[in-house]
């Protein structure tokens, strides 16, 4: 009987599941923001929802929830935070955090000129 390590079974394990892990698909995130000046009359709380690729690296995503939240959101600085962990730096693509489709995203944009 042969025992495979932990190791050796992500070599043999050909499962789709392993296999899907670098593929483009598309995530449905909810966007949670409630810096003051962003909400509207016609969205009080601040919950938006946004389609990316999981392929997209953070600033990506940042325009992607600029463009969501609309003209308020445009020259301020916006932290994503998502699993109680900073989405940081840009250049990071968003798999590097375990962002899934579904996920909740808090979105904290500063006054403007602010970080």
């Amino acid at each position: 009987m042969m025992n495979l390590t932990n190791t050796d079974r992500k070599k043999n394990d050909d499962s789709p599941s392993d296999l899907d892990d670098h593929k483009n698909v598309p995530l449905t995130l909810r966007i949670k923001c409630t810096s003051p000046g962003i909400n509207s009359p016609s969205n009080p709380t601040g919950d938006y929802e946004i389609v990316t690729q999981s392929t997209a690296n953070v600033s990506t995503l940042k325009e992607d929830i600029r463009n969501g939240i609309g003209q308020s959101a445009r020259g301020r600085y916006l932290r994503l935070i998502s699993g109680g962990r900073l989405l940081a730096p840009d250049t990071a693509p968003i798999s590097k955090f375990n962002v899934n489709d579904g996920d909740c995203i808090h979105a904290v944009l500063a006054a403007a000129g602010v970080r």
